[in-house]
């Protein structure tokens, strides 16, 4: 995955990731002692889309404390390190070709294929055989998506059991929980 790691209003790409940027992005190194590179905040969908295309999958870290933020946590630790003292930036979104949602606020056209995601949650039922299966079908293209569940039990194959119910199991309460 490469990282596109926010910094006031620029993005930057550092060591392998910057490398990716010059070589697949075009981006240029900046100086100083280890490989980075970056580009505007408003350039995310581009870049990230154009990755995306060419097979990466692209991290975006985000800030989410303030400066002043940090400053109070690190008045409430007995003796901080140098590590406390950065301002905590944390991967928000992962883009890949299924979890990509173009938008005109970044840049990318929209595209009318679809995009399927397909997320299986499995808890242990009442008895040892007994299995609970939670299901989750999405598309990411157009936000739509439909959650079900059902109960398996271990004499039937899981996905035929799971997609030959689907449509019979909607309902509100979650065994999930």
């Amino acid at each position: 995955m490469t990282s596109f790691i926010k910094v006031g209003k620029f993005y930057e790409l550092y060591h392998m990731d910057a490398v990716i940027g010059v070589q697949e992005l075009g981006l240029a190194f900046m100086r100083g002692d280890f490989a980075h590179s970056g580009f505007p905040e408003i350039a995310f969908g581009r870049y990230s889309e154009s990755l995306v295309q060419k097979g990466y999958k692209v991290g975006r870290v985000e800030q989410t404390e303030t400066p002043q933020m940090m400053d109070a946590r690190c008045k409430q630790m007995a003796t901080p390190t140098r590590h406390d003292k950065v301002v905590r930036r944390e991967i928000c979104s992962i883009v890949t070709k299924g979890t990509r949602t173009p938008s005109f606020s970044e840049g990318v056209e929209s595209e009318s294929d679809s995009a399927f995601l397909l997320a299986i949650k499995e808890k242990a039922g009442d008895t040892a055989n007994e299995s609970i299966y939670g299901v989750c079908f999405i598309d990411t293209s157009i936000g739509q998506f439909h959650v079900s569940w059902t109960i398996a039990i271990a004499v039937k194959p899981v996905p035929e059991t799971c997609f030959s119910s689907w449509a019979s199991s909607m309902t509100t309460d979650n065994p999930l929980d």
